[in-house]
């Protein structure tokens, strides 16, 4: 049994929700059956799933205020993201670190 868009579009958000939670039992006790090897139909499963991502499609649709009464509300394009041509240079500079420990004239006395 399919839900067709148009109706689920013309339902509540609350009803939605709580059709959309129905279906998630049902297909969590159908996945349920197939691992336990009661159940055979494990295309049953993916219509289920699929049917509840239009349920929350047509959710989202309707938190954000797009398809309203039938018509696509447009939103803006999004901006396309351009490469920029940055050149790196290499101007590393180099460490002049000298180790000249060894030339000290510091004398030790013991006790």
């Amino acid at each position: 049994m399919s839900i067709v868009l148009s109706e689920l579009r013309k339902m509540l958000p609350a009803e939605l929700k709580r059709e959309i939670a129905m279906k998630q039992s049902e297909a969590g006790k159908i996945r349920l059956g197939i691992e336990l090897g009661k159940e055979k139909n494990h295309a049953q499963l993916r219509v289920l799933r699929r049917e509840i991502a239009r349920m929350r499609t047509v959710e989202e649709e309707m938190r954000k205020g797009l398809k309203q009464n039938g018509q696509d509300a447009t939103l803006p394009a999004p901006e396309k993201k351009t490469k920029s041509t940055k050149k790196t240079t290499n101007t590393k500079k180099k460490s002049s670190t000298s180790n000249s420990s060894s030339s000290s004239s510091s004398s030790k006395t013991s006790l």
